[in-house]
This record gives structure tokens, C-alpha cells and sequence, in this order.
């Protein structure tokens, strides 16, 4: 084992599974494993290290014991022991020995879960709203004017659909041990759950060649769901999908409709479980944004607001069906890497009006 170097203060920190922090619904068979060294002296070098896996809730015996690995590799290490599980959380830790052959401790403990691994897992249906199919137009003939787009005059807006507001109701059975949601969409989207926001990630499931792979992501909503009904909402607008991208600007080279793919998973403290899906018992609606597009911008009329859209109490009387939709699983992978979110936000030094009657922002 070689003698300890506890006495030279050596330490194991900043474990990573596939680039991140305790990642949430992974997809890799192998998941990759990295880690950083700290000391209190100069010129220490890792010769080996020992990686021990754990399921959750079984800290005492691990699934995966790499032994004593003669390597001084500590970024993209293989996880390297038995199958992993469709939504298994995975505790591991690391510890090292030095150039004299001295081991350190072992590392805080971090963890990684396990997404939805085979297409069997899927129990939710895509759902379309109520919506007229975007119109496909290129905005932009870049051989001679590579300003043609308006910035969102009335006759863009004319031909950009509303965001769709979508909802259903469900009841919860007792009290939460634990909840995740499995959710992705063709255009973006975002989720609320009794009107409190899932997650901070913006414009998920983000751009990737979509007939090729979709992202889908996973959140832990446990502190969410509450007791008796509850309602979970979602607003999906263009994004890469029917909206316009690449230099042309042409739009719909995915798709000319929105949809949604949605899986909630509940599991009470009693033992039993409750999966809330996308079917057909959704309702959907138009709302304030008029339109939103990566492009155009996005109009926002909050004379067209639903009060109260995220309360299980609302009345969606008005709101129409959903239609569901046959796009299968097939290119489904988890999230990878992190997702996109707001890291600054910018105030105005100054709201000027023009001679014209327009309304110019200036952000300096």
C-alpha cells in the first residue's frame, strides 16, 4: 500500500463523470471520470489511483473496484464495471499515490444518475398543440442583400406563429420521496410546475442536427410537486427547429410544428409510484408572445395573458386539444455538456424615443 502521505496534505477534489459536477440523467455506457490533485508542496506527481462505485443507498459494498491502476492519468478515466441502470444513481470516489508510492486519502464522494437508457423507458407520446403549420420561407436571398430581414415589422409578425402554453393536471398521492422529469421538444422550451420554473436552463434542448439526435433533459422537481392536484406547463416556441436559422434564414428546415416529449416520474415515500405523461389529456393554447424567433425577436402583448395558467384551479375551458403524434425514440440521447443559462444580465443605460416614433434601447 505504500506509507501514507496524509502528513504532506495531499488531497483528491473536483470529481467530474463526463465533464460535470454530479451529473443529472446521463446516457453513457462508460461514463468518463475525472479528478484534480491539491497539495501544500510543489512537484507532486499522481502514479496510480483506485476508483470504488457505489449504488446509491449501498455505501458499504461497491459495484466496481478498479484496484490499484498503475497510471497517471486523471482526466477521461473509464468507468469500467458492470451495467449501468436506467435511472440508477452512482456514488464513487478516488484516491492516489504519489511518486512515493505513498496513498492518500480517500476523495468526498460524488455521484452521477443514469437517464432513460433504451427506448423501452419512454412511456410518453409526443403531443402536438392546437397550431397552424409554420410557413417555410426563406427571408433572405444573400446573392444580393444580406439585409432583407426586417427587425419585426407587423408583416413578419403576420407570418411567424404564436409560442403554444400547454398544460395538464394530475394528482399527487401522498408525500415526495422523490420525482424527475424526462422532457424534450421539437422548437424550445420551458417548464413550470405550479407556476415555479423548472430548472435554468435556457433554449433546451438546444441547436444539434435533429433528425440525426434530440436532446432530452433530466430534472430532479421533487421539491416541486405537491400535495393534492397539481399542474405542470410548458411554453414552446420556434427555436432551431420550424424557426429561421443559418445564413439564409430559411425556416422549418426540421419540421413546420411545435411538439413536446414529457415523462414525470413519482416516487412517494410509501414505496409506490406515479408517471405523469404527454398524451392526449394535455390542453393548449396561444398566449402573450405573438411570436418568438431566433431571428425575428421575439413580441410579447400581455393583454393576452392566462392569470392563473399554472394553477390547477384554472379554467381551460377555452384551450384546445393536443393531437398525438407518431415521432418515435430513435434519436433521443441525454443532455451532454453544460446546458446554455444566463450568466449576466443587462440593464439600459437609456429608453430613447425617435423623431419617427420608434423606441430605441441603449445598452451603451
Amino acid at each position: 500500500m505504500g506509507q501514507s502521505i496524509n502528513e504532506a496534505r495531499v488531497s483528491v477534489f473536483a470529481l467530474r463523470c463526463e465533464r460535470l459536477n454530479n451529473p443529472l440523467g446521463i446516457d453513457a455506457l462508460r461514463p468518463r471520470l475525472a479528478w484534480k490533485l491539491a497539495a501544500d508542496h510543489h512537484n507532486v506527481l499522481q502514479t496510480a489511483y483506485q476508483i470504488q462505485v457505489f449504488r446509491a443507498g449501498a455505501p458499504a459494498d461497491p459495484i466496481w473496484d478498479s484496484g490499484k491502476v498503475l497510471s497517471d492519468t486523471s482526466i477521461g478515466v473509464d468507468y469500467a464495471g458492470p451495467a449501468l441502470e436506467s435511472r440508477q444513481r452512482y456514488a464513487w470516489h478516488v484516491r492516489i499515490w504519489d511518486e512515493r508510492d505513498a496513498v492518500s486519502d480517500w476523495s468526498s464522494r460524488a455521484w452521477w444518475e443514469m437517464g432513460l437508457l433504451q427506448q423501452v423507458d419512454w412511456q410518453a407520446q409526443w403531443i402536438e398543440p392546437h397550431q397552424k403549420p409554420t410557413t417555410r420561407e426563406p427571408v433572405i436571398n444573400i446573392f444580393q442583400n444580406l439585409g432583407t430581414i426586417s427587425p419585426a415589422p407587423e408583416s413578419d409578425g403576420a407570418r411567424l406563429n404564436p409560442s403554444q402554453y400547454l398544460r395538464k393536471v394530475f394528482a399527487s398521492r401522498g408525500p415526495v420521496a422523490r420525482a424527475r422529469l424526462y422532457v424534450t421538444a421539437h422548437g424550445v422550451y420551458q417548464l413550470e410546475i405550479n407556476g415555479r420554473r423548472v430548472g435554468d436552463q435556457e433554449l433546451a434542448p438546444e441547436a444539434t442536427a435533429y433528425h440525426e439526435y434530440l436532446q432530452y433533459q433530466t430534472y430532479d422537481v421533487t421539491g416541486l410537486i405537491g400535495p393534492g392536484n397539481n399542474v405542470v406547463g410548458a411554453v414552446l416556441g420556434d427555436g432551431w427547429y420550424c424557426g429561421r436559422i443559418g445564413l439564409p434564414g430559411d425556416s422549418c428546415q426540421y419540421g413546420d410544428k411545435l411538439a413536446l416529449l414529457l415523462q414525470l416520474e413519482i416516487e412517494y415515500q410509501d414505496g409506490s409510484r406515479q408517471w405523469v405523461l404527454s398524451d392526449e389529456a394535455f390542453k393548449s393554447a396561444t398566449g402573450p408572445l405573438i411570436y418568438s424567433d431566433l431571428f425575428i425577436g421575439e413580441r410579447y402583448d400581455a393583454r393576452r395573458e392566462h392569470a392563473g395558467w399554472h394553477t390547477p384551479e384554472f379554467d381551460e375551458l377555452a384551450w384546445q386539444p393536443v393531437t398525438v403524434a407518431n415521432y418515435g425514440y430513435g434519436n433521443l440521447v441525454a443532455q451532454y455538456g453544460e446546458p446554455l443559462r444566463v450568466v449576466v444580465e443587462l440593464a439600459p443605460r437609456d429608453i430613447l424615443n425617435t423623431p419617427t416614433g420608434e423606441t430605441v434601447v441603449d445598452f451603451g
